[in-house]
């Protein structure tokens, strides 16, 4: 059952980004001026994401509500794995300020080496084929998104990454622990919860996020609410399943890894929607053997 509660995740993030692409791609959701300080135009973005994972929680909550306990080592790791996540947001904003996203995404999946790390240290157990399968699916996906036997990533960006990484992965081992005393629903709903409260403390106390957020809904109005509603709606549905997975996955570093799906999803959901993809000989490899690495996760 992790297998596709992982794939729907998966699938959900990979749905965002094709909205991403199909409705910016030609019009881009700029701001008026091209001088604007960096955490005014990335403030809104961190801001809308955050606030409206109180909705995410109001709908779990509705939804799962005989499901919704309180166990106090529970809570706490959810509502700490808040704070990786706020910082999942904040950082992917600001390095698409900076770099293209085919060199952002891939890089991502180094959280799934550092969650590797700290499992097996933790005791989890993890066989030497389902480690060489994690770094199939990792090596897989980086190809598959650059297209080319090639290492284009700036060292610059790839040193950032390494902190960035390490810190979702431990969100993600905070989830792992929390599910040893609470379901996936109840993770998820106190998890949506910390975030939105982080969201309001943002708004409050950091004056420039505040302005980027105003300018945003005073510039771009129906757009921004418009766009933002739908991708959030996407992402928090994609986080919630992520936690389903990880609560019942052999090991979190599993549901990490299969993240790598994402690239193959995004060319599946553009064929779907009759768009002109073309898959080089590299690409077509790269898919073989993150196809090759998740089946063989569950296998050994």
């Amino acid at each position: 059952m992790w297998i596709i509660f992982t794939l729907i995740s998966v699938f959900l993030i990979a749905l965002v980004n094709y909205i991403d692409d199909e409705l910016t791609a030609d019009n881009p959701v700029k701001l008026s001026s091209d001088n604007l300080d960096p955490h005014i135009e990335v403030g809104g973005l961190v801001l809308i994401s955050t606030l409206m994972s109180f909705v995410g929680a109001l709908v779990v909550l509705l939804i799962f509500n005989d499901q919704i306990v309180f166990e106090q080592t529970g809570v706490l790791l959810s509502i700490g794995s808040a704070v990786p996540f706020v910082f999942l947001f904040a950082s992917y904003f600001y390095l698409l300020r900076r770099y293209p996203v085919y060199q952002v995404i891939p890089l991502y999946l180094l959280s799934s080496v550092w969650l590797l790390i700290i499992e097996i240290l933790s005791g989890v157990p993890i066989s030497i084929p389902q480690i060489i399968a994690v770094f199939l699916i990792i090596i897989g996906s980086y190809f598959l998104d650059i297209g080319k036997l090639e290492w284009k990533i700036p060292g610059k960006l790839l040193v950032t990454m390494i902190p960035v990484t390490i810190v979702w992965a431990f969100g993600l081992f905070l989830v792992r622990l929390a599910s040893k005393t609470l379901p996936g629903t109840t993770i998820s709903f106190w998890q949506f919860s910390g975030i939105g409260v982080i969201g309001i403390f943002l708004l409050l106390f950091v004056k420039r996020y505040r302005s980027g957020f105003l300018i945003r809904i005073r510039e771009q109005g129906k757009k921004f609410l418009g766009l933002s509603l739908c991708n959030e709606s996407l992402s928090q549905g994609s986080y919630f399943f992520g936690n389903l997975a990880i609560a019942a996955a052999p090991a979190a570093t599993f549901v990490s890894a299969l993240n790598g799906l994402q690239g193959l999803f995004i060319i599946l959901i553009f064929l779907g929607f009759g768009r002109d993809v073309k898959v080089n000989k590299i690409q077509v490899f790269s898919i073989a053997a993150i196809v090759i690495g998740a089946f063989a996760i569950e296998r050994f």
